[in-house]
């Protein structure tokens, strides 16, 4: 069936990128943070050449309190089987060698961290203007700063010194 023409109205707030939409622009990307699942549902595309999956939405809120929507396909094929696990994984889910029962459901109204970018290719160049989630991981990830990791596997390499014995140094 082809698709139906509609009337849209677009207004100058739209043009100018400050509509909904326009949320998104002040999502600053490459963007690490918690995203909470909203829904789950079926989706099947073998008639057309494609994949059966999982199609989950996400909701991210931006530092100004806008809350955005994103879309994830959870596709069951073998060569996407790694973005299965790691969405598994960060909501919380054991999966382990051999057959796995996995009720999606499970993970509505629940957060994980998500890795949200533009598509890029091989050289690092964006390739859509649209942000997506690209990776998922464990809330508790969020947590870890490496900068502050690395810095007390400094201070642990610095001998003390002691201000009484040399208070030249400062």
């Amino acid at each position: 069936m082809p698709a139906t023409a509609r009337k849209i109205n677009v207004t100058a707030k739209d043009l100018a990128n400050e509509g909904a939409g326009g949320a998104y622009a002040e999502l600053n990307v490459p963007w690490d943070g918690p995203a909470i699942c909203t829904d789950v549902n079926d989706y099947d595309k073998t008639a057309k050449g494609g994949t059966k999956g999982w199609l989950a939405d996400y909701e991210v809120e931006t530092d100004s309190g806008n809350k955005l929507e994103f879309s994830v396909h959870i596709s069951f094929n073998a060569k996407a089987r790694w973005k299965l696990l790691q969405w598994a994984e960060a909501h919380g889910l054991d999966i382990e060698e051999g057959v796995n029962a996995i009720d999606p459901n499970d993970v509505i109204e629940t957060e994980c961290g998500v890795h949200i970018d533009f598509p890029r290719d091989d050289n690092g160049e964006p390739t859509s203007k649209y942000r997506e989630i690209q990776e998922f991981f464990p809330l508790a990830e969020l947590d870890e700063d490496p900068i502050e990791e690395a810095l007390e596997e400094i201070n642990k390499e610095i001998p003390p010194v002691d201000l009484e014995e040399d208070p030249e140094i400062l």
